[in-house]
């Protein structure tokens, strides 16, 4: 399997489980999409990160960590981050994400448009904001998928 943090964690289980796990991986590093790229200029040193940036669901990390013989809080430190992260698009556009997802709602619906926040579904019990679909008549825009094109 491959050294990706689905390989690295199915790994981990088996091998807590008493089998003998080899792992290969094609790339000079683990982690597969939890990658990051480092470039220094003259500047300053800058570091990308080439896949997921934000770990949504720390109770699946969790899990995986006491299946493995280990608590979690004894191997990683995680801090939680508000903003979470600052998207800026080419075209100017600059969309900051929160924890809070009455907000994040908000926040897509002025950013990128009517219709935006729906996908989130807030139920938001505090009534401040008026926000997510389940509350709302408004229908979810269609999506359309192209004709496959034949390349070549």
């Amino acid at each position: 399997m491959g050294a990706g943090v689905g390989g690295l964690a199915a790994a981990a289980r088996l091998a807590a489980r008493g089998h003998t796990v080899n792992v290969f991986e094609a790339s000079g590093e683990v982690g597969g999409k939890l990658g990051v790229i480092e470039r220094r200029t003259d500047a300053g040193v800058f570091r990308f990160d080439t896949g997921p940036t934000v770990l949504t669901m720390p109770e699946v990390f969790a899990e995986l960590f006491a299946a493995t013989g280990d608590s979690i809080d004894k191997v990683l430190t995680l801090r939680e981050l508000d903003p979470m992260i600052r998207y800026r698009f080419g075209d100017g556009t600059i969309l900051t994400t929160t924890r809070d997802l009455v907000s994040q709602a908000a926040r897509f619906e002025q950013v990128l448009g009517a219709g935006a926040g729906c996908g989130l579904d807030v139920a938001d019990p505090s009534g401040r904001a008026d926000v997510g679909c389940r509350r709302r008549a408004r229908p979810r825009p269609a999506i359309e998928h192209p004709a496959p094109r034949r390349m070549g």
